[in-house]
């Protein structure tokens, strides 16, 4: 996970031609925080400003499967994304049956 965070930012400032001074983290779970970026990637750590946000437990699959099924995704990803997946009514299709 560090090799492709640092690869990741690395790549995206080369293709922009830009020299990667400062970046955001929202991580995705605890154990992601200012520790693991000080363990993994401390010539990047120093450059980080986390993102306070709660720490939610959906998958992206239990997501496609609330989207499948007509609930809301509000509160659970950004307006603009629900707004996205609702208007072009991605995941309505793969519904799946569970086999009786």
């Amino acid at each position: 996970m560090a090799s492709t965070l640092r690869d990741a930012l690395r790549g995206r400032a080369q293709a922009n031609g830009v020299s990667l001074n400062a970046f955001a983290v929202q991580a995705l779970a605890a154990a992601a925080g200012p520790e693991f970026l000080a363990r993994h990637l401390p010539d990047l750590a120093d450059r980080a400003s986390f993102l306070d946000s709660p720490h939610l437990r959906l998958s992206a699959s239990e997501l496609r499967r609330r989207a499948a099924a007509g609930r809301s995704l509000r509160y659970l990803v950004p307006d603009a994304v629900a707004a996205y997946i609702g208007d072009h009514g991605l995941y309505r299709n793969q519904m799946r049956t569970t086999p009786t």
